[in-house]
Order: C-alpha cells, then sequence, then structure tokens
C-alpha cells in the first residue's frame, strides 16, 4: 500500500502566514544608532533631528554645548545596550543612565554616557578592553579608576567610582566619553585633570606632537 503524505491547505497556509508575520516584524524592527562609527564632527541636525533632547552648558568648559538625549535606548555602544536606571523612575541625576552629545551649535565632536548601575558599569568595561584592546593609560586608586584609549583624534575616558552610593544602593558609577581631541581639547584636558595624562595632554597638543609618535610611555620617559 502506497500512503502519500501531505501538510494539507489549512497548514501549508498557516505556514505562509506566520513566515509574513515574522517578516513584517523584522523590517519593523528599529535600527539602533551605532555611537563608535560615529566619526566626527557631525552636524547637529543629523544626530538631534527627531530626538527629545536638552541643551546645556558642558561643565568642563562653559564654550561647549551639551545636548542631552532623553531616551538611551535607540543607541548601542560597540554593539551593546546601557540603558537602565537603579529604580523605577529614576532621574537622570539620581539613577537613571543617560547619554549626551558635546560640541557647538554648529557641529557635534564627542559624546558622554554617565552609567549608575553597577550591571552596565562592568560590561561597558568589558565592551571597551574586547574592543579597543589595553588602554594608553590605566591609574586604579582603589576607590576609583581612569582608563584611557586614543588612537589618531579620538580619545575615550572611562573614570568609575566602586564606592558610590545612588538611592540607597551601592553601585559602580561610571562615566565614559568619546571626543574628537583636536576640538575638544579643554575637555580631555579637564576630564583627565585628575591623572598625569592631563599633563600629558596638555604638552602634547601644546607642541603639536602626533598621539603614535609620542605616545604617554615616552612623555613619562622624558619627565622623570
Amino acid at each position: 500500500m502506497k500512503i502519500n503524505y501531505c501538510f494539507g491547505k489549512k497548514r501549508k497556509s498557516k505556514l505562509i502566514t506566520l513566515f509574513l508575520l515574522i517578516v513584517f516584524l523584522t523590517s519593523c524592527t528599529e535600527t539602533k544608532i551605532e555611537l563608535a562609527s560615529i566619526n566626527y564632527p557631525v552636524k547637529n541636525i543629523l544626530l538631534l533631528e527627531d530626538n527629545d533632547f536638552e541643551v546645556d552648558k558642558s561643565r568642563y568648559n562653559a564654550g561647549i554645548v551639551t545636548y542631552k538625549i532623553k531616551d538611551i535606548n535607540p543607541y548601542q555602544f560597540f554593539g551593546e545596550d546601557f540603558d537602565g536606571e537603579i529604580t523605577s523612575n529614576s532621574a537622570e541625576y539620581s539613577g537613571k543612565n543617560f547619554l549626551q552629545f558635546m560640541g557647538d551649535k554648529q557641529d557635534i565632536n564627542g559624546f558622554q554616557i554617565h552609567i549608575y548601575t553597577q550591571n552596565e558599569s562592568q560590561k561597558l568595561l568589558k565592551t571597551l578592553l574586547k574592543n579597543l584592546g589595553k588602554p594608553s593609560f590605566e591609574d586604579d586608586k582603589g576607590f576609583e579608576k581612569y582608563l584611557i584609549w586614543e588612537n589618531s583624534d579620538k580619545i575615550y575616558i572611562l573614570n568609575q567610582g566602586f564606592e558610590a552610593v545612588i538611592q540607597n544602593k551601592k553601585t559602580i558609577e561610571s562615566d565614559l566619553l568619546c571626543l574628537k581631541t583636536s576640538n575638544l581639547s579643554d575637555v580631555a584636558i579637564g576630564a583627565t585633570s585628575n591623572t598625569k595624562y592631563s599633563d600629558y595632554l596638555e604638552y602634547r597638543l601644546m607642541n603639536k606632537k602626533n598621539v603614535k609618535i609620542y605616545p604617554f610611555t615616552k612623555y613619562i620617559e622624558e619627565v622623570n
């Protein structure tokens, strides 16, 4: 006896419907903006259009404008998400991770991610080490740590505090700056002021030395 196997019209119709639904949902998924792929300077309108943001002055330099993005969720850094908050409905100044771009009234030349949550702080450090490798500079004081990566005309400055208490919860608080060095040199020098890297930056930029030819290690050899 010959037996014929058949899915039947109903089952075939359901499979087609399921396939079309998957395609539809995939097409509706918003593509996140990759912060690590941005080449500065970038015109403000290209990054701020369709965004809800607040304009303020940078704490590092009164001449620098900051654009604090209301929702960090549409952005990724090396493929990772860093939205989070200490408790539900936390304010940005006391427990909610935030992103802000930095520059002037026309161009953006860098960004800052501030993280209050411990899991995202730990993930941020791992992400930087994985994608940027060994830092150009590291200063570990125990209660806080500075790590700096610099190549060409871009600098990443990570400061982590290990004794932070936010809303009565002990956490690791992190602040990451990514800057176009030539356009935001004052910010880079100010952000590293608690380290020897600040003196190195100021000396190198004043003497117009290239970071590849004149790295931090060479500077330390000369001054010691």
